[in-house]
């Protein structure tokens, strides 16, 4: 798991990715407060580890957050809590965000200052994307995270889930044919090293319920779930476009950083005297 989705961030930082005691799937079929509990366990550590890493490793560096599946759930939920509108915001990078329901509505809503990334170099904002084969139980994938929200804020506008494309990185630009892969894990995600990547391996498109439809080449020989479900490849399909793109936000970032910051006019104002200051 390490190598094969934290690894695609070594080339921009150092990697930080703590245990945690992670809910089951039996707990996702739990009656509510049992499962609540056990989210809640797991979102306790993951809040812990950060608080930690802020404490003992970050400096005051620039960071970037990634959670994929639960670990996405409980990275948005840390986005929401401890990060947006704080002045945390001003350090983070970005936020890789993948593999579950994430709606454009949550922007604006649970996040008030945190944008979805627009741009491949963009800053200070999330990406989101949920993969699934053409022939894939799309609607039936989105009806569940738009009941979801629903529950929390009821019929508005924006339930509709978001979808990156993580091979433009550009909402401008939602649909890429495999020749913009720029390189795939190949074979299934167990314990074995990672073969060599494969470029030109997969398209990938935003459908209409915002869920990422992907053509994986057969020279990949990947399995989906059921349901046409890829969510166990979220990430090895764009290994290296992810790889390159937070090398791009994090140079962005640096950038910014280092840009001078324009001097302010001279006022013809007197000089305040000893203990005016306010």
């Amino acid at each position: 798991m390490i190598a094969r989705q934290a690894g695609a961030f070594n080339r921009c930082c150092r990697i930080f990715a703590p245990r945690y005691r992670q809910a089951t799937r039996r707990a996702n079929f739990a009656v509510p407060a049992l499962r609540q509990e056990a989210f809640a366990i797991a979102y306790g550590d993951v809040l812990r580890a950060f608080e930690y890493y802020l404490a003992h490793d970050n400096r005051g560096r620039p960071f970037i957050l990634v959670g994929h599946s639960q670990g996405a759930a409980h990275i948005a939920q840390l986005l929401e809590e401890r990060i947006d509108g704080t002045p945390l915001a001003d350090r983070m990078v970005a936020a890789y965000i993948v593999g579950i329901g994430l709606m454009e509505g949550a922007f604006g809503r649970a996040y008030k200052t945190i944008d979805i990334c627009a741009k491949p170099d963009q800053t200070g904002c999330a990406v989101h994307w949920n993969s699934i084969l053409p022939t894939g139980s799309a609607k039936q994938t989105a009806a569940f995270s738009q009941q979801a929200y629903i529950e929390r804020y009821g019929d508005v506008a924006g339930n509709t889930m978001l979808c990156v494309n993580p091979l433009t990185f550009d909402r401008g630009m939602p649909a890429a044919t495999s020749a913009a892969s720029k390189g795939a894990v190949p074979g299934a995600p167990d314990a074995g090293a990672i073969k060599p990547l494969i470029r030109r391996a997969v398209s990938a498109r935003c459908s209409e319920e915002g869920l990422l439809i992907v053509e994986p080449s057969t020279q990949l020989a990947l399995q989906p779930l059921d349901g046409g479900s890829m969510h166990y490849h979220d990430i090895g399909l764009f290994y290296e476009d992810i790889r390159q793109n937070a090398d791009l936000r994090s140079q962005a970032f640096l950038k910014a950083l280092r840009k001078p910051r324009t001097k302010a006019p001279a006022r013809n104002n007197p000089p305040r005297t000893s203990g005016d200051d306010r």
